[in-house]
């Protein structure tokens, strides 16, 4: 997980990738009622620049947030200000995350986060920071592109202009290792920055896991798999050419005899 999103911060803000948060915020109600679970404070892992935990505010949600990349953090407090809510951010790693002594209702990860994680190992670890700050009986529900997602989907075209206006051009390219299952996508945009255009570049690479391989980190974890859906519009389960799925975990301590 190398360093992203120092200069693709804002350019990630303004444009069109807040929307799947507003998405994800919008499909938590009917998500949590398919699993008979009411949940009030939220520990939303790489929270990206908030837009999530403020739509789930306006739901009744309290939110903390926790993000890598203090550019992000930075845009997410300032949202916050702005907006007048109370969600709390703070920046840290989610593989090496410790809040002392504070316990969630539920933990989420969204926009395929936890596909950052490359190695099983920083998989794991993340799983362990989501079970360390459920309570018992809390959810950790994330989303995860599939291998088919990653080797197919993002590959339809090698290269595509993401983003063209007065203040942004952002050019997206794709390849995939089928080896290492690592999808990488190199995004270039140009800023318009006090009159003139400059060039940035970032790196992102996201792994995909066979379902059954995170099922099996899942309950290593600890976790109990309760359901893994293909959409969250009709709680489908996954097919094989699905793109994207969503999973979601159980936290129930065993009791002591």
């Amino acid at each position: 997980m190398g360093k992203n999103y120092s200069k693709f911060a804002k350019v990630y803000s303004a444009g069109s990738y807040p929307a799947y948060s507003r998405f994800m915020a919008e499909r938590l109600p009917d998500a949590l009622g398919r699993l008979s679970y009411r949940a009030k404070r939220v520990l939303d892992l790489a929270c990206g620049e908030g837009t999530f935990a403020l739509e789930a505010e306006e739901l009744g949600f309290e939110v903390t947030g926790v993000d890598r990349s203090e550019e992000m953090v930075e845009i997410a407090r300032e949202k916050t200000e702005e907006a007048g809510a109370d969600a709390n951010f703070l920046q840290g790693d989610m593989r090496e995350l410790s809040l002392q002594g504070d316990e969630f209702d539920l933990v989420t990860s969204w926009f395929d986060s936890m596909n950052y994680l490359l190695t099983e190992f920083d998989f794991k670890k993340a799983l362990k920071t989501a079970y360390d700050h459920l309570r018992n009986g809390g959810f950790f529900i994330f989303d995860v592109n599939t291998i088919h997602g990653l080797r197919e989907e993002w590959q339809r075209e090698e290269c595509y202009v993401q983003r063209d206006d007065s203040e942004v051009f952002e050019i997206h390219r794709t390849n995939y290792n089928p080896s290492r299952q690592i999808a990488e996508l190199k995004i270039t945009f140009f800023r318009s920055e006090a009159g003139k255009w400059e060039r940035h570049e970032e790196v992102h690479k996201e792994r995909g896991f066979e379902l059954g391989r995170i099922k099996e980190l899942a309950t290593d974890a600890g976790f109990e798999v309760r359901v893994v859906w293909d959409d969250l519009e009709e709680f489908t389960p996954p097919e094989e050419e699905s793109g994207r799925v969503w999973v979601a975990l159980h936290k129930e301590t065993p009791t002591q005899e």
